[in-house]
C-alpha cells in the first residue's frame, strides 16, 4: 500500500468513527464522546407570519436521522422523516427530533405559528335572521345555541365537552371554543352528549338533508350551501366556498385529527384540513372497523368512513 492509498484510508477512518462516534468540544477545549443527538434547530422560528413560510431543519450530529410531527402524534416511531422543506398554510405546531444509532435521541424541539391569512382566523358570524334555542350542559355549565329543521333540534355549534379521546386542533383552546373539540367514534347510547341528547345516526342526518330540502328558507337543492357557515371555508383550489347558513346550522370547517395522507397513512397522525372541511361523526358503523361521518367541503356532503380508533371528527348532537 502506498502512502497515497493510506492517507485515503486513514481519512475515510476518521469519517466513519466520527459518525459512529459522533464527539463534541467542552468549553475547556476538550474533545468528549457525545452521548446524545445535538437538538434540532427549526427556522424561521416560532412566530406570526402574514404568509406561507418554509420550515428547515438541522442538526449539527453527522448522520442523524430528523423526524418530525405536527402537534400531538402520540410516539416518536410514527412521526415522519424530514426529507425537505415543510410549507406551512396554517397556523400549527411543529415537533422534533434526531435520532442516531448508539446515542439518545437529541431533546424535542418545539415551534409555534401563526400565519395572518389563516382561512380559520376571525369570527364566524350568526344567521341573525334565526330565533336560536338554548342548551346549558349541566356537566361543564358551556352554553350552546340549538336550532331547528322540522320536528328535529339539533345544536347549532360543535360540541366542546373535554371527554377521553377528544383533541382540540393543533391542541388549541382558541380553536377549541371557536371549533368545539373533535372526537373519536362513539356508539350509539353513549354519553358524549349532554343528557336528553345525543349523538345522531347516520339515517338522523339524511333524514335532515331531505328536510332541508323542502325547508322554504334553503337555496335551491343543495345541502352544503344551506348547511355551511357564511364564512371561513375555502376550496381545495384556495376559492372561497362558504355557504348561506339558511337554518343556522353554522356547520364549520374545524378539519379532524388522525392518520395523514403523506408516508403510511395507518401510522402518521396529525391534524388537518380546518378551513377546507367539516366532518361530523354519527353513531353508524360502516363495519367493525370504520364508522359513518357526514363530510362537508367542496365538493359538498357526503358519508365518510374512517377508523373508529384513529379518527377523531366534530360531533353535533341532537335532541332526543
Amino acid at each position: 500500500m502506498n502512502r497515497k492509498t493510506a492517507s485515503a484510508y486513514f481519512f475515510l477512518g476518521l469519517v466513519l468513527v466520527s459518525c459512529v462516534n459522533p464527539r463534541v468540544i467542552t468549553g475547556n477545549g476538550d474533545e468528549v464522546k457525545a452521548t446524545s443527538v445535538l437538538p434540532v434547530q427549526i427556522t424561521p422560528s416560532s412566530g406570526s407570519y402574514a404568509s406561507v413560510q418554509a420550515l428547515k431543519l438541522v442538526t449539527a450530529t453527522p448522520g442523524a436521522t430528523i423526524l418530525y410531527t405536527f402537534d400531538s402524534a402520540p410516539v416518536p416511531a410514527a412521526w415522519m422523516p424530514y426529507t425537505a422543506q415543510i410549507p406551512i398554510k396554517r397556523g400549527m405546531t411543529i415537533r422534533a427530533i434526531a435520532m442516531l444509532a448508539g446515542l439518545e435521541n437529541s431533546p424535542e424541539a418545539r415551534a409555534v405559528y401563526k400565519i395572518s391569512n389563516d382561512p380559520g382566523s376571525g369570527a364566524i358570524p350568526w344567521n341573525s335572521s334565526i330565533s336560536y334555542g338554548t342548551l346549558i350542559d349541566p356537566r361543564d355549565s358551556k352554553e350552546y345555541r340549538t336550532m331547528q329543521i322540522g320536528a328535529q333540534t339539533w345544536m347549532a355549534e360543535n360540541l366542546n365537552f373535554r371527554s377521553g379521546g377528544s383533541f382540540a386542533y393543533n391542541g388549541s383552546a382558541d380553536s377549541a371554543t371557536k371549533y368545539g373539540l373533535l372526537y373519536l367514534w362513539t356508539p350509539e347510547g353513549s354519553s358524549l352528549c349532554p343528557v336528553g341528547w345525543h349523538v345522531p345516526t347516520a339515517e338522523e342526518w339524511n333524514f335532515a338533508i331531505t328536510l332541508a330540502k323542502y325547508d322554504q328558507r334553503g337555496v335551491g337543492d343543495f345541502a352544503t350551501i344551506n348547511f355551511k357557515s357564511t364564512n371561513g371555508w375555502i376550496s381545495y383550489d384556495d376559492a372561497n366556498s362558504g355557504g348561506v347558513d339558511a337554518f343556522g346550522f353554522r356547520a364549520l370547517p374545524a378539519g379532524s385529527y388522525g392518520p395523514l395522507s403523506s408516508g403510511d397513512i395507518y401510522a402518521t397522525l396529525g391534524y388537518s384540513e380546518v378551513g377546507y372541511a367539516g366532518s361530523f361523526w354519527t353513531t353508524s358503523s360502516r363495519n367493525d372497523a370504520d364508522g359513518i361521518a357526514k363530510k362537508f367541503d367542496s365538493y359538498g356532503v357526503s358519508n365518510w368512513y374512517g377508523s373508529k380508533s384513529k379518527y377523531a371528527c366534530s360531533v353535533r348532537c341532537i335532541q332526543n
